[in-house]
C-alpha cells in the first residue's frame, strides 16, 4: 500500500479474521465523522424534498426551507470544503453566502409577485 502522508482513521485494512481495522491498527469505527455528516444531509434532503411536496405553501414552510438551506451550506462549507482552517476573509464570504442565500428565498416567497413584475421584459 503507498501511503502519501500520515493514516487517516476512515481508511480500513483488511484484516487477518476477516474484520476491519483502521490504518493505525485499531478496531475500525462503523461510521466517522464524515459519513455521519454526510447522513445527516441526505437525511434533511430527503426532508426537504417531502416538505416541498406534502406541505403546504406559506410562510412557516418558507422558513423550514431558508433554515434547512443555512443549516447544509455551513455543513458542507465547514466540513467538506475544510474550511475551519482557511483564510479568514474567504470562510467569512462563505459564511456570508449561506446567509444570503435563504433571506433571497424568503424574500422571493414574500414579494415574488413584485419580483416577477420587475425582472418581466
Amino acid at each position: 500500500m503507498n501511503n502519501i502522508g500520515p493514516p487517516r482513521s476512515q481508511e480500513l485494512l483488511a484484516a487477518p479474521h476477516g474484520g476491519a481495522e483502521c490504518a493505525r491498527g485499531g478496531p475500525a469505527r462503523i461510521l466517522g465523522h464524515a459519513e455521519r455528516i454526510w447522513l445527516l444531509l441526505v437525511g434533511l434532503t430527503l426532508a426537504g424534498a417531502w416538505l416541498a411536496e406534502t406541505g403546504e405553501a406559506g410562510w412557516p414552510l418558507a422558513f423550514v426551507v431558508a433554515g434547512l438551506i443555512a443549516f447544509k451550506g455551513r455543513m458542507v462549507i465547514d466540513h467538506y470544503m475544510e474550511m475551519t482552517g482557511a483564510n479568514t476573509r474567504i470562510r467569512r464570504a462563505l459564511h456570508l453566502f449561506v446567509v444570503v442565500v435563504p433571506l433571497l428565498v424568503l424574500f422571493s416567497h414574500g414579494w415574488g409577485d413584485l419580483l416577477r413584475r420587475l425582472t418581466t421584459i
